[in-house]
């Protein structure tokens, strides 16, 4: 394989559909419909039968993410981020996947350009998938980066895309024609039509408020953990909770290492929430860990 470019170039020659191609210094090389940083362990990006391009979102070293950088940038067709580790994980293969549908980034802000008012935004109002962004305490904007529903062989469905910063896939409990379906099938149904917090795959609804919840929230162990469907998932670690039969019950602040704290309520004024968790069968993050 001769080298014919700088990295930039190399870029562009995938995105333009260049099945061999290589940098002057190597570390970038096009073998195929695949781009790789520095040899085949770390593939950039593929781009599928059907023409969509899939970009790797796991991370590697400062010169690779350079790289994941300038091939982003010189795609200019459908295409979408996700975790190559984590289709690993679920011993998916990105050589081998098919789109069953895709949303490109979608944004929202706190006010109204056209209508040149304020817009309050509430947690309930930024869609599944995408990561608010505070000031003083308040939801200014979010960005819902691009997300898309997969499959291998026609078998399993799977949503992918990015929830706080982190990239994840989901395997859905059913078949769905597109990315909205597989939003809406993920909410419990104990969940939809009712007001929640949500933090990763638990939804937390408020059902005890007032004086009887000072009284519950006494009760409460401290440092619950929510229950885990696989042992190497990462906890969800509330102030207080308990389970009562085959309910969990909590209260205080939600934490976990990959998302943003989720905040109940305040000790001196407790509400008691139940916690479902979503109906995926399967979650991974970036690493191959599950969320």
């Amino acid at each position: 394989m001769a080298k014919r470019g700088n990295n930039r170039q190399t870029a562009i020659a995938f995105a333009d559909g260049k099945q061999e191609f290589e940098s002057y210094t190597g570390n970038m090389f096009v073998a195929g419909n695949t781009i790789f940083s520095y040899g085949t362990h770390f593939p950039l990006a593929h781009r599928l039968p059907c023409g969509f391009i899939i970009c790797n979102g796991d991370r590697y070293s400062v010169t690779t993410s350079s790289h994941q950088s300038s091939v982003r940038s010189a795609i200019e067709g459908d295409h979408a981020t996700l975790s190559f580790t984590a289709l690993e994980a679920a011993s998916l293969s990105y050589r081998r996947l098919q789109i069953v549908d895709y949303l490109p980034d979608a944004y929202g802000y706190d006010y109204d350009y056209d209508k040149d008012e304020d817009i309050k935004i509430t947690p309930a109002d930024v869609p599944m998938g995408a990561t608010p962004h505070y000031r003083d305490g308040e939801i200014v904007s979010w960005h819902r980066p691009a997300m898309l529903v997969i499959t291998q062989d026609n078998e399993n469905h799977w949503l992918c895309g990015m929830d706080e910063g982190s990239y994840f896939i989901s395997r859905l409990p059913v078949k769905v024609a597109n990315v909205q379906e597989a939003l809406e099938v993920l909410i419990p149904n104990e969940v939809k039509g009712r007001e929640y917090i949500r933090q990763g795959e638990w939804f937390f609804v408020p059902v005890i408020q007032g004086l009887q919840a000072k009284h519950v929230y006494k009760a409460m162990g401290r440092n619950f953990v929510l229950p885990k469907t696989n042992p190497r998932s990462n906890n969800h670690t509330c102030t207080r909770g308990f389970i009562i039969g085959f309910k969990n019950y909590v209260s205080g602040q939600v934490y976990h290492s990959e998302h943003r704290t989720a905040k109940l309520s305040l000790a001196k004024s407790p509400v008691i929430f139940e916690a479902f968790k979503n109906t995926s069968l399967e979650d991974y993050s970036a690493g191959g860990w599950v969320d």
